[in-house]
């Protein structure tokens, strides 16, 4: 995803992302990442069901939980127009999760490590439409 032309760092125009967290797990704000203008985006998960991981037929009654591991890296990068600010930022973070459909609408769990710029490790609850 990206903004071109001559009027890509005007102020007056919406960021292209409001929070990192929507696309890196374990972060919540980032400098950089608010006044991007061009991302570039890697989500990496493996999910199994719960159910099947206790023995459980998969279609039988219960919530559907999925376990998962994840890794999420994203590049920002800011309008060279900016004076004293970093031009492109990398964050990248690593863990694992569980995820809850009830009703149609999405909880996730998840533990994040945030490998990069500054590594350390996250609780972070999200939710989110299931459709």
């Amino acid at each position: 995803m990206s903004r071109l032309g001559r009027d890509v760092a005007d102020p007056r125009l919406l960021p292209l992302v409001w929070s990192p967290r929507e696309i890196v797990r374990g972060y919540t704000r980032d400098g950089v990442a608010e006044r991007a203008s061009h991302i570039s985006i890697v989500n990496l998960e493996a999910r199994t069901p719960l159910a099947a991981l206790i023995g459980r037929p998969v279609g039988e009654r219960l919530l559907p939980v999925s376990l998962f591991a994840f890794s999420d890296w994203a590049r920002f990068a800011a309008p060279p127009t900016l004076a004293l600010a970093p031009a492109s930022r990398q964050l990248w973070s690593a863990g694992f999760g569980a995820r809850l459909n009830a009703a149609g609408f999405v909880f996730e769990f998840n533990g994040a490590r945030t490998l990069s710029p500054a590594p350390g490790w996250h609780f972070v609850v999200n939710f989110r439409p299931g459709f």
